[in-house]
């Protein structure tokens, strides 16, 4: 610090550098803090919607897609006396372009 006359007051200047560095880094640190809060709040606000709203898994479709998959997948007899089945789609897929070459 500066000398301190009799008067009462400091003859020497401020160092306008110490002041500076001591108001402006913390300025920088606090909105850096805050920037990076939000950051983190945005990640767990999304996380927590995906969890709760996106990714619940429903009974009911997990079924229907199990059903489906069998469907495409399998052979199955429609009408035995007409001969009509229900074939894979990967093989009917293979017959149609058998039939079309």
């Amino acid at each position: 610090m500066g000398h301190v006359s009799p008067t009462g007051y400091e003859k020497s200047d401020v160092n306008v550098k110490k002041v500076v560095v001591a108001t402006v880094l913390p300025a920088i640190a606090i909105i850096l803090c805050l920037i990076g809060l939000d950051q983190y709040m945005t990640i767990a606000n999304e996380k927590t919607y995906y969890d709760h709203v996106l990714g619940v898994e429903d009974s009911t479709y997990k079924e229907l897609v199990q059903k489906e998959t069998e469907t495409l997948n399998n052979y199955k007899v429609i009408d035995k006396q007409k001969g009509i089945v229900r074939l894979p789609i990967q093989r009917a897929m293979q017959l149609i372009v058998q039939e079309n070459q």
